[in-house]
């Protein structure tokens, strides 16, 4: 207890403080504590705080200064921080630091259509164009007043074929047992197998929905249609398995025979795609669905 100015006022030893009473001592609630930064007393307990350019994450200990790291801002999102640049920055590899924005399609060299993905630039060809092995180049199609093409998608065994991709071999096929929806379209191998239902399909020129044969169920009274949701060439969308809805544009297609291609009626330029490297059957753009393993 010290005397000042004639008056008395009470201290506690080392690793004690004051209460709220101004005479009792009481463990000091920051003594050992855990905070890795510095800790403060609120109503008797115990607070860390962050030094300035620090968070305090969720647990409520840690501060984290990841943000110290950004050349510009930052801000956090469910407690991880995420650089921020202002306009006309953008974020460099090191997702750090801010460097001027610049458009990777600016002089590039696309003979059609640039598109930046994931910060490059990528050639595109507009319909009835082809890319060519320079993939800058677009080239026009040759089609010749006599060529041959399918008047409808679906063959006389149910089954649907590429034009000349593995055509004497492959078709569609749904993927895994049973019948559920979000089942994946493959592209499959079906000599010996045609007239199973999961082979089978019907194009319903009514409501232009793709039809499951065989899928009507308790479940799907309706039976089940081929779906594309949320078409984006970014992601390159699934065509995946989904109740019948003839309300619903996303189960909504249009077969150009032609030209051998599946359209989107959600939106228009989005084409049903088969291709070499993946057998799920996935959209992109029809303009650069390519004639020969592409069309249908």
């Amino acid at each position: 207890m010290e005397n000042s100015d004639s008056s008395f006022e009470c201290t506690c030893p080392e690793h004690f403080i004051l209460d709220s009473d101004g005479l009792t001592c009481i463990i000091d609630p920051c003594f050992e504590s855990t905070c890795t930064d510095f800790c403060v007393i609120d109503s008797g307990v115990q607070m860390c705080l962050c030094y300035e350019g620090s968070f305090l994450l969720e647990d409520g200990i840690t501060c984290d200064d990841s943000c110290s790291y950004c050349s510009h801002g930052c801000q956090y999102d469910n407690f991880i921080a995420e650089c921020l640049c202002p306009d006309g920055m953008a974020l460099d590899t090191d997702q750090l630091t801010c460097q001027n924005r610049t458009d990777p399609c600016l002089n590039f060299g696309c003979s059609d259509v640039c598109v930046v993905e994931t910060n490059s630039a990528v050639c595109y060809c507009r319909e009835g164009r082809k890319l060519q092995g320079d993939e800058k180049t677009c080239e026009q199609i040759a089609v010749t007043d006599n060529a041959t093409f399918n008047d409808s998608l679906i063959d006389g065994q149910g089954t649907i074929h590429s034009r000349t991709f593995l055509a004497d071999s492959h078709c569609w096929y749904k993927n895994f047992a049973g019948w559920e929806e979000g089942q994946a379209i493959v592209y499959s191998e079906c000599n010996e197998h045609a007239t199973q239902t999961k082979y089978q399909f019907n194009f319903n020129e009514t409501t232009s929905q793709i039809e499951l044969v065989g899928s009507v169920t308790t479940d799907f009274p309706n039976g089940l249609c081929v779906q594309g949701s949320n078409l984006d060439y970014r992601k390159r969308s699934l065509a995946l398995t989904a109740a019948c809805d003839s309300t619903n544009v996303e189960q909504k297609f249009q077969y150009e025979a032609k030209s051998g291609k599946l359209r989107s009626k959600s939106d228009t330029r989005m084409c049903i795609q088969i291709v070499e490297f993946d057998a799920q059957l996935r959209f992109d753009f029809c303009s650069v669905q390519d004639w020969g393993v592409g069309r249908l």
